[in-house]
């Protein structure tokens, strides 16, 4: 079984040792806070039987519309750092609270458990939901006949052991073929052998086999394998050595690729990898071109800091259009968790305080001080390298003053101080950990 992770500051999972207990637990439902705006609400959330979509009860939408599906959520946040919980700080223990952001809009959900226990279940369960390896690895597991086996049953409504056209049609939607409905039908009938207007399972498969079958990966099996069907753990060695320039590969590796990627059970235990499980090796990670030591910093970070590209965010602040859409401080959270370097705030004298949003247009505004805010918060949760904060400063000088102040007391220590040498930009290394202004200085004359 696959082991869980807990993900939330610290606590223990009682009575929890794998991630279908978190999914059981999930599909059970719980109770829990729902925050919106200064106002929560207590509502009982739910995992779908088929792990697609969250529901709550009760509620004012219509049914269908108290839901999220799990592909939509991008982000599952860990504590109090959205907005909506900053109006509740005081209000709520953190350790039993999480947000999701989802959809195209990046809309926070944001949730307080019973207890720390039951957030972290959730978390859990979401995060392992979200992950690409986990369902790649899911689905490894279970023996590809079966699988096949189970949408047929699920097409044949009638449960007659045959389908006719239109559960065909529903059946190759299901299994993603890629083809026109006019070349499906037209399929449907050369493999209809009795012209009977249905398929049995068998002549089925032969179709199924015929449609999934991509022939450049059937040839370089074929290139390898003595039998012609599939590969042994030396073909595979021979392979990875030959076409893959591997090198150091023993049979056990091989073996154990094996085991990983072929989904049907007794060419597994045979160690043979049929083209099924041969075509899903090629398309994991393990085939990626990318030099999995590059997946971490593996360049010299000492040069002057101009050396470099840096991961950099036009208009940060906006969730959508330059022209009419919202300005929100979770885009800030959002860029700097997924790694950039530099943030850009367009900054205007508001009422009493500085505000950021896109001048003269029709945005909404945010407050400059809870940016900086969720700045501090977050700037190095992805990348202990320095964030730049690049000022597009339109405010008049007692605002700029304001700014100033927030900035020295928000940012303290990691508000990057030191003035460089003018003929040389310090390095990123030595910069870790600490946020940079760029921006315009004043006139002479204004100072």
């Amino acid at each position: 079984r696959v082991r869980s992770v807990c993900y939330s500051l610290g606590v223990k999972l009682s009575g929890v040792y794998a991630v279908d207990d978190c999914f059981r637990a999930m599909k059970l439902g719980a109770e829990m806070v729902k925050l919106r705006g200064k106002r929560h609400f207590r509502r009982t959330f739910a995992l779908n039987d088929t792990a697609e979509y969250i529901r709550w009860v009760p509620t004012r939408k219509k049914t269908e519309k108290a839901k999220i599906a799990v592909r939509t959520i991008k982000e599952v946040r860990i504590g109090q750092c959205t907005e909506s919980f900053a109006k509740h700080r005081d209000s709520f223990d953190e350790s039993r609270s999480f947000s999701l952001i989802h959809g195209a809009d990046f809309v926070c959900l944001d949730l307080v458990a019973g207890s720390a226990e039951a957030a972290n279940i959730w978390i859990t369960g979401l995060k392992c939901l979200m992950d690409k390896n986990f369902r790649e690895k899911s689905a490894t597991g279970r023996s590809h006949d079966h699988w096949v086996k189970k949408h047929f049953q699920e097409a044949d409504r009638d449960r007659s052991g045959v389908v006719d056209e239109s559960e065909f049609l529903f059946l190759a939607n299901k299994l993603n073929f890629g083809l026109s409905p006019t070349k499906l039908k037209a399929k449907f009938k050369e493999h209809d052998v009795e012209s009977s207007g249905k398929l049995s399972y068998d002549e089925f498969i032969q179709l199924y086999q015929e449609l999934s079958l991509r022939p450049e990966i059937y040839h370089i099996l074929m290139k390898y394998s003595k039998s012609w069907e599939f590969l042994t753990a030396e073909e595979v060695r021979k392979f990875l050595v030959v076409d893959q320039g591997a090198c150091n590969v023993s049979l056990e590796d091989c073996q154990k690729l094996i085991e990983t990627y072929e989904p049907a059970h007794e060419r597994k235990e045979s160690g043979e990898m049929s083209v099924d499980g041969f075509t899903q090796f090629l398309l994991s990670k393990e085939c990626g071109i990318l030099n999995p030591n590059h997946r971490k910093v593996f360049q010299d970070m000492n040069g002057p800091l101009s050396h470099y590209f840096i991961a950099s965010s036009h208009n940060t602040y906006l969730t959508d259009d330059q022209l009419k859409s919202d300005s929100s401080v979770e885009m800030y959270v959002r860029a700097l968790r997924m790694g950039c370097r530099c943030v850009e705030l367009d900054c205007w004298d508001g009422e009493d305080e500085p505000e950021i949003y896109h001048g003269y247009t029709l945005t909404s505004r945010i407050l400059f001080k809870d940016v900086i805010s969720v700045v501090e918060t977050n700037a190095f949760t992805a990348s202990d390298y320095p964030v730049i904060l690049s000022l597009e400063n339109h405010c008049s000088v007692p605002m700029q003053q304001k700014m100033a102040q927030y900035l020295k007391d928000i940012l303290g220590d990691k508000l990057y101080y030191a003035m460089p040498d003018p003929t040389v930009l310090p390095s990123p290394a030595s910069l870790k950990g600490k946020i940079l202004i760029k921006g315009k200085k004043l006139k002479p004359e204004a100072e």
